[in-house]
């Protein structure tokens, strides 16, 4: 073979190669950038949700009547519940809901139900108790549970930059029958903050039995604030609590705006109304140049100085110069955040304290839009 064709031969033999290379790398770099092609990502939820890392332990159906209570010979039952224990088998925590699909003695599908569960950390086993709607009860014979996990967002993804010290602990009470959890907290920022404190209970063998979450609004700098609640976020169940875990969520709370500063207290006292709710009776001013819309906070003390309770009031199209008078009642904290914009009629019918009584209530009144 002369040279020209050893040349020609060499030369198509490189041309092959780098065709190779290329076909090569773009193969490689087509499976590349479609599996990080954000278009073709598997969402969290989803990949929990394949995943099922809550797995059902197991479950019961619970009948409870007056007379004979979780005697299932009786089909005039006055409640039925679902008993659910589930475990965390992932290495991350999540939040899930569990479904319950409900049969009666003939196999045909009467009715479904679900509950959500928060902040379920890997390795964590849940115990709930999952109550079905009463015109279910008496046909209902057996269940069928499916679970669907998300991401975790309740808390965690807030920590660090949003985090301000707060220093905080818990007592639990007994009442009754039942225990109640005392939370004492004090603000050791040097601004006023709000956020929430989020509370998991759990029995004697570690099981998470029951959580909640309080909002709090506007604790000045070095405050101390105290709440109780029973409020379970699994309102039907009644295990006993044996420890707490606390995860205190704060952030710096805004600052008051010029326009607040334009309402003046010509007065304020604290009473009782007929059935004993304390409430804040203020009269004020608009000194603004024009007509406002007054946006009252109330804060309420015990004998210590410790926050114990808010309240709040809207009133609309106060003229300048025009006197306004309310009324302000009290919450405690564990129940404002679900009547923050209620009525006066609201606060003459509902029965806010859980223990039965109130703690001995001071007042501040800010305007904290």
């Amino acid at each position: 073979m002369n040279d020209k064709n050893k040349n020609i031969l060499l030369s198509a033999s490189i041309l092959i190669n780098i065709i190779l290379i290329i076909i090569i790398a773009s193969s490689v770099y087509f499976v590349w950038s479609s599996i990080n092609d954000p278009r073709n990502a598997i969402s969290f939820e989803d990949m929990m949700g394949e995943q099922n890392i809550i797995q059902i332990v197991g479950y019961k159906i619970i009948f409870e009547n007056n007379s004979d209570e979780g005697n299932n010979n009786n089909n005039n039952h006055n409640n039925a519940y679902i008993e659910v224990i589930g475990k965390n088998i992932g290495n991350i925590s999540c939040n899930c809901v569990i479904y319950a699909k409900l049969y009666d003695s003939d196999g045909y599908v009467i009715g479904s139900i679900k509950e959500e569960f928060n902040n379920i950390n890997s390795g964590e086993t849940i115990k709930a108790k999952i109550k079905c709607p009463s015109n279910y009860v008496d046909s209902l014979s057996t269940v069928n549970l499916s679970v669907k996990c998300y991401k975790d967002t309740l808390f965690y993804n807030e920590r660090g930059s949003h985090e301000v010290p707060v220093k905080i602990g818990y007592n639990i009470l007994k009442h009754n029958n039942s225990q109640i959890i005392e939370i004492i907290g004090k603000n050791t920022n040097n601004k006023d903050i709000e956020g929430y404190v989020f509370i998991k209970y759990y029995d004697k063998n570690n099981t998470l039995i029951g959580q909640n979450m309080v909002y709090l609004y506007n604790i000045g700098p070095n405050e101390t604030f105290k709440f109780k609640t029973n409020n379970n976020d699994w309102t039907y169940n009644n295990y006993t609590i044996s420890k707490c875990t606390i995860f205190p969520v704060f952030m710096n709370d805004y600052p008051m705006t010029n326009h607040q500063r334009d309402i003046k207290i010509i007065s304020q006292k604290l009473l009782r109304s007929k059935n004993g709710q304390p409430y804040v009776e203020l009269i004020g001013k608009n000194t603004a140049d024009n007509n406002m819309q007054i946006h009252i906070k109330t804060k309420f003390y015990n004998k210590n100085n410790t926050l114990i309770g808010y309240g709040v009031k809207n009133i609309e199209n106060i003229n300048n110069g025009e006197k306004f008078k309310v009324r302000i009642y009290y919450y405690d904290i564990s129940s404002y955040s679900h009547y923050k914009y209620c009525n006066d009629e609201y606060a003459h019918n509902k029965n806010l304290s859980i223990l039965g009584y109130f703690d001995e209530v001071y007042v501040h009144t800010c305007f904290n839009g």
